[in-house]
C-alpha cells in the first residue's frame, strides 16, 4: 500500500495521519538473577513463558493475546500511538506466592 492510499486529509485540515507501518514486539523471558538459586528451584532453563495471556492496548490490536511457543508476541502494520501490556494472571500468581512468604 502506498502513501497515496492514506491521503485522505481534507484540504482545509494541518494534519494527517499516520500510515499503520509500526509494529510491536515483546518477549517474556525467564531473567537471570546470576546468583545461584535454591535447592528447590526448577533445573529446567525454559526459554520463555508459552501461552501467557496478556492484555494489550494498542491501536490496531485485539484486546487480548497469547505468547506463541517461544513466549513472544509480535503486532505488524499498527497506527502510531502509545499502548500498554499486562501479564494480569502472571503478576496475580507472583503476588500470591510472596503473600504466602515466597522468596524469589
Amino acid at each position: 500500500m502506498s502513501n497515496e492510499d492514506y491521503n485522505t486529509r481534507a484540504v482545509d485540515s494541518p494534519v494527517q495521519g499516520c500510515p499503520p507501518c509500526h509494529w510491536f514486539k515483546l518477549t517474556l523471558v525467564h531473567a537471570d538473577r546470576g546468583a545461584p538459586r535454591p535447592s528447590w528451584w526448577p533445573k529446567e532453563k525454559l526459554k520463555g513463558y508459552p501461552g501467557e495471556a496478556f492484555r494489550l492496548q494498542l491501536a490496531g490490536t485485539g484486546p487480548s493475546q497469547k505468547l506463541d511457543g517461544g513466549g513472544a508476541y509480535r503486532a505488524d502494520h499498527l497506527p502510531g500511538g502509545d499502548g500498554s501490556v499486562h501479564f494480569d494472571q502472571f503478576y496475580r500468581e507472583i503476588e500470591q506466592a510472596l503473600q504466602r512468604g515466597r522468596q524469589f
